[in-house]
């Protein structure tokens, strides 16, 4: 991530909490990307150098003007003015790295053979959020290649509980004592 991006970033943050609509900024940002993320052509259109920017200012006001908050709408039109139109991706994920932060929220992606069920996902969150002491927002991410278990992804770390990894562990700790590889272990 940029300079830049985080520094835009951080204004925009500042200007939230200082208007109190920082979840509303937050929401409105997310959705102003994926609105103009989800049309590759439409991405292309904002970010193009070859487009002029009175061009990209129309398509904006258009979608956006009645939709979002002022404050929001007028930084799309500083980054267009600045020629920093590409960076509103990396200027979203530097912004909601800063809010979750501001909020006291950790997002983590579990890993798992088959779906969980919300009771399961339930739980997962609940001993996350009992172990963080922070909020833990939860996504389920199908992974057959783990075979059973869960890999949890959650800030910088990694809890692996995988059956696919006790296998790498007893494969391991076998050739550790000098047994031989069978099949299956493989």
């Amino acid at each position: 991530m940029s300079l830049g991006s985080r520094r835009y970033a951080t204004a925009l943050l500042e200007i939230a909490k200082e208007n109190n609509i920082l979840d509303e900024m937050y929401q409105e940002l997310e959705m102003v990307v994926g609105e103009l993320t989800k049309e590759k052509k439409m991405w292309q259109l904002m970010t193009s150098a070859q487009v002029q920017k009175e061009e990209k200012e129309e398509i904006l006001q258009k979608i956006f003007e009645k939709r979002i908050h002022n404050f929001l709408y007028s930084f799309l039109m500083v980054l267009l003015k600045k020629n920093r139109f590409f960076e509103l991706e990396l200027i979203f994920l530097a912004f909601k790295e800063s809010y979750l932060s501001e909020k006291n929220i950790l997002e983590a992606s579990v890993l798992s053979a088959i779906k969980l069920t919300d009771e399961h996902m339930q739980k997962v969150q609940e001993q996350l959020e009992k172990r963080t002491r922070k909020k833990v927002i939860i996504k389920n991410i199908i992974e057959e290649s783990i075979l059973g278990g869960l890999v949890i992804y959650i800030g910088e770390q990694v809890i692996d509980g995988s059956v696919r990894n006790q296998l790498n562990v007893l494969r391991s700790n076998l050739q550790n004592i000098g047994l031989e590889e069978t099949e299956v272990i493989k």
